[in-house]
């Protein structure tokens, strides 16, 4: 069967991406058509779905492609969608995390390792309790307002450019989420910070953002 202009064409006027014609394509199937080009769309599943799999790397391709052009909207699509389903994410991770628990707990091993290779001999007594101060008021927050905190490393431990260290004066409060986002990248302002002993915190995780937006 080809294309059905009378559907189509009422289609195209209400401005849908699909029709329904109620016959059979020529391989049989009764379903939706494509408005752009008349096709059957179960047709066009089944043609990719070969097409993807005998053409691995260039799907790979494509997805880097699309991923990469639409990046910021996807995170932000991300955040937006963690920020209203708070509980159900929440959810999700738990479920995660106890069904790969070997996985996690090598990451977190990994993690913890690379956070002793960066933690330099000669910090002080003081600057170890500057450090805990830190832990602290993370964990405060998260207590008090129910928040998802994290200890973020300013300057990466392992950034692709540059590797900072585990120090005092190289740690701040921020939200998980925030943290999720920023990785292992450098950001474009760095905050100077020499204030010994004071606990820096990113808006992400002042008290009154987190009770106003729920961005945790």
């Amino acid at each position: 069967m080809g294309f059905s202009p009378k559907e189509r064409a009422k289609a195209i006027s209400e401005g849908k991406s699909k029709y329904f014609t109620g016959r059979p394509c020529k391989r049989g199937h009764i379903s939706d058509r494509r408005v752009s080009n008349g096709s059957c769309v179960i047709c066009e599943e089944a043609n990719y779905k070969k097409w993807a799999a005998e053409n691995p790397e260039n799907l790979k391709s494509l997805h880097k492609k699309s991923y990469d052009k639409h990046a910021e909207q996807r995170r932000q699509d991300a955040a937006k969608y963690r920020a209203n389903n708070l509980e159900k994410v929440r959810a999700i991770s738990r479920k995660s995390k106890s069904k790969n628990r070997a996985y996690h707990t090598y990451v977190e091993a990994k993690r913890q390792r690379k956070i002793r290779q960066a933690t330099p001999s000669w910090l002080t007594e003081e600057d170890k309790q500057w450090m805990l101060d830190i832990y602290n008021m993370s964990k405060q927050i998260k207590d008090k307002h129910d928040a998802s905190t994290a200890v973020d490393h300013i300057i990466p431990i392992k950034g692709k450019t540059v590797c900072g260290l585990n120090v005092p004066w190289n740690l701040r409060v921020v939200t998980k989420n925030y943290n999720s986002q920023k990785s292992n990248k450098l950001e474009d302002y760095l905050p100077v910070y020499q204030a010994n002993g004071s606990v820096m915190i990113h808006a992400s995780a002042l008290p009154w953002n987190l009770r106003s937006s729920n961005v945790y």
